[in-house]
């Protein structure tokens, strides 16, 4: 729409420079002592009126399509309006959300801190500083014989280790604590 309403006001400007041009080749027209000149300046004059044209034409194609979108800028805004209403939503949705999961997340801090005690100090050493070296990411499962911290496959007999559950077992490429999924709780 801005576009357009831009091309418009440049197309009148032109006219205008043409009306100017038209103006002053008919004051020439009195001025012209020979049919040559005067024969020249009608050709001119000619040219000039067919540019108008032209312009004339493009002017109101211009003002077709501002009146099109115009028509068109009511049902736009309702659709706006709409999305907006719609987005606004999901953001409460999302913020409702994010604040049970700090709730939530508060909770299990408050737990673990209560649990971290009557761990073993050395093997709870340990978990740190593979959580810190992992980004965060010290224990993973195996999921169809793959460990999914790194992706590679974990040889049978790690497997076997890790379903008994009787130690703590690494994986052998990534160093990461590996457990078996169909013996974690959902």
């Amino acid at each position: 729409m801005k576009e357009i309403k831009r091309k418009r006001r440049g197309e009148e400007r032109r006219i205008d420079e043409v009306d100017v041009r038209l103006a002053k080749h008919e004051e020439e027209k009195y001025k012209v002592k020979s049919q040559d000149e005067f024969a020249a300046l009608e050709k001119e004059v000619s040219r000039v009126e067919s540019e108008k044209r032209e312009i004339e034409d493009l002017l109101l194609e211009l003002m077709e399509k501002e009146e099109e979108l115009t028509q068109f800028l009511p049902s736009f805004k309702v659709k706006a309006e709409t999305e907006k209403n719609s987005l606004d939503g999901e953001r409460k949705v999302l913020i409702s959300n994010l604040k049970k999961l700090t709730s939530q997340g508060e909770k299990f801090h408050d737990e673990r801190e209560k649990l971290v005690p009557r761990l073993n100090p050395v093997l709870w050493e340990q978990y740190e500083k593979l959580r810190q070296q992992k980004d965060g990411l010290a224990v993973v499962p195996i999921k169809d014989g793959i460990c999914q911290g790194c992706n590679v496959k974990v040889p049978p007999s790690l497997i076997g280790r890790v379903k008994r559950s009787k130690e703590i077992v690494y994986c052998e490429n990534c160093n990461r604590i590996l457990y078996n999924t169909s013996l974690r709780k959902v």
